[in-house]
């Protein structure tokens, strides 16, 4: 993302209206009934502390740092936040922005996933691999009945808990490439188990920003359809 994460996380990246991406995320998740929200760490963590706690928001905010941010990914992340995650839970990436709409879909029923029926497959992105209703693989790899995916999960607590289960083998285990992969590898191991089925956001705004272009794009579905605003 260049000079816009030169001295601070990407979710302060801004958006429209005087929004930044993680204001935005925090204000649609009070809103839709949420009271507590646990924020992992990494880089410029004290900045993105300070700016979350200037928001006021009405919700209780807990704050887990990952020490080993620059050499693991969100997998290792999710195993030091997983003391402080209870019941049902979203899982939401810090640079996702989406819709009120998506959010409502994704919490509307029991695990799921949010996927588009209708996106392009990205070449690097998540892709969503979908049989007997639920979802069988994610990864960034090409899958046959694939969807394009997003990482915005509802997960109950069973699935939760199983999910968070084989993230903690994978963290444990001595072997440092595992802390490095996506929760994603830990989740494909336990998909016969782990059932978490598709919500199909088809067209309406879910995306991330890896990029300024994206950044920028995602700015102009904002401006153009007034999505949330």
């Amino acid at each position: 993302m260049g000079a816009l994460t030169a001295d601070k996380p990407k979710c302060m990246a801004p958006l429209t209206g005087g929004e930044t991406i993680i204001s935005r995320q925090i204000r649609q998740l009070c809103a839709a009934g949420i009271t507590r929200i646990v924020i992992t760490t990494g880089a410029f963590a004290d900045i993105l502390r300070g700016y979350v706690n200037s928001l006021g928001a009405p919700a209780e905010i807990i704050f887990v740092h990952n020490p080993l941010f620059a050499d693991t990914n969100y997998i290792y992340s999710m195993h030091l936040a997983a003391e402080e995650v209870r019941g049902d839970m979203l899982l939401i990436h810090g640079d996702l922005v989406f819709e009120d709409r998506v959010l409502a879909l994704v919490m509307s029923g029991g695990s799921s996933m949010a996927v588009s029926s209708t996106a392009p497959l990205p070449e690097k992105d998540f892709k969503a691999e979908i049989h007997d209703g639920h979802i069988s693989a994610v990864g960034v790899d090409r899958f046959s009945s694939a969807y394009a995916a997003q990482p915005l999960y509802k997960l109950c607590d069973s699935e939760r808990r199983m999910w968070f289960s084989q993230i903690a083998r994978f963290c444990s285990d001595g072997d440092p490439q595992k802390r490095k992969c996506y929760a994603e590898n830990a989740l494909n191991e336990i998909t016969d188990k782990c059932i978490i089925r598709p919500a199909d956001f088809d067209s309406m705004l879910c995306a991330e920003a890896d990029t300024p272009d994206d950044l920028h794009a995602i700015c102009e579905s904002l401006r153009k359809e007034g999505v949330n605003e």
